[in-house]
């Protein structure tokens, strides 16, 4: 049997029910990025630990196994984000976010670390800019910059209220006014 990995932190982005004892939890870690794992438990035991398995709660936690489903060794809750209302559905969207655009058994450091500071933010409920920031996090760590500062004719600094274009091999540029373009605002 090999050894379980090193303890490492951990988020439950989704968690299914798996057979009549166990769960199937998809998480995101710093070390080893974002896997699946096997969480058993017996009839009965086990509760206080099932309970702690949930979404929006950092773990310390490590998982034995190869292939593409680990089994989850052990799990301590560190923190809980007691996310409500608007805050709530937009961690629900960042999870998936993340389910979606990320490969499996990459690492991603930094991501975890902006992933934990979006969930503090989401806790106040008038921090609008915790999401969209977020979401170009996870656009660049899955291999699509979007540069929304500089132009791509030029080079110039975007200027605000001026009418630019988008085009997927290109990125912005401004309008010559032969066509409806989006007008993006400024980006603080």
């Amino acid at each position: 049997m090999a050894a379980p990995t090193e303890l490492s932190p951990a988020f439950i982005l989704r968690r299914n029910a798996y057979r009549d004892t166990s769960l199937l939890l998809d998480m995101f870690t710093r070390e080893a990025g974002k896997i699946t794992c096997v969480a058993k438990f017996t009839k009965g035991k086990g509760t206080r630990t099932r309970g702690m398995l949930e979404p929006f709660r950092l773990l310390e936690a490590n998982w034995i196994g190869r292939g593409e489903v680990f089994t989850l060794f052990h799990a301590d809750e560190t923190r809980r984000y007691a996310l409500k209302g608007i805050g709530l559905i937009r961690a629900i969207y960042a999870n998936e976010l993340l389910l979606r655009a990320l490969w499996r058994d990459q690492p991603q450091p930094e991501l975890f670390d902006q992933y934990q500071r979006t969930l503090t933010r989401l806790l106040v409920p008038a921090d609008l800019l915790a999401l969209p920031l977020f979401e170009l996090d996870v656009l660049a760590a899955a291999g699509y910059v979007l540069n929304l500062w500089h132009d791509d004719a030029e080079g110039h600094d975007i200027v605000p209220l001026v009418r630019y274009r988008f085009r997927p091999d290109h990125g912005l540029y401004p309008d010559a006014g032969k066509a409806r373009a989006f007008r993006f605002p400024a980006v603080c």
